[in-house]
């Protein structure tokens, strides 16, 4: 005997099949899911992921409005910033900013409170740009 199967290759359980009603509205859900497409923004998971987000952008506004002493060295933003540099080597300030969709401003702060906390180091080249790299490299 065989198990029935859904598709090509998805096996037949009752799991999959399970109806559940939305925790927030009472709608149907299928595959015993917790929340509809309409509500899903409830799900302690989504929630964590807008909060951090919710996060970053009030970071992001406190530099743009105080300055690179609003910087968290350890956020997500300035962790983003080291790694791009990481990976990609040395860029102007400008490029940075282009690359993380930033004001040109925003990453400037940040720039420079990574080279305070010694994690960068900040030069010019011959045109006059301020250029990021990796303190060492």
């Amino acid at each position: 005997m065989t198990p029935k199967t859904l598709g090509h290759s998805r096996r037949f359980t009752p799991a999959r099949t399970q109806i559940k009603q939305c925790g927030v509205c009472g709608k149907s859900t299928r595959e015993g899911k917790p929340y509809c497409p309409d509500d899903i923004e409830y799900h302690p998971y989504v929630q964590g992921i807008l909060r951090t987000i919710e996060k970053r952008e009030k970071e992001i506004k406190n530099v743009e409005k105080e300055g690179q002493r609003e910087v968290d060295i350890n956020g997500s933003v300035a962790q983003e910033i080291l790694s791009l540099v990481n990976v990609n080597g040395g860029r102007t300030i400008a490029r940075l900013a282009r690359d993380l969709n930033r004001a040109i401003d925003v990453m400037t702060h940040y720039a420079k409170a990574l080279s305070y906390a010694g994690f960068f180091v900040i030069t010019e080249n011959a045109r006059g740009y301020l250029i990021v790299t990796i303190k060492g490299n």
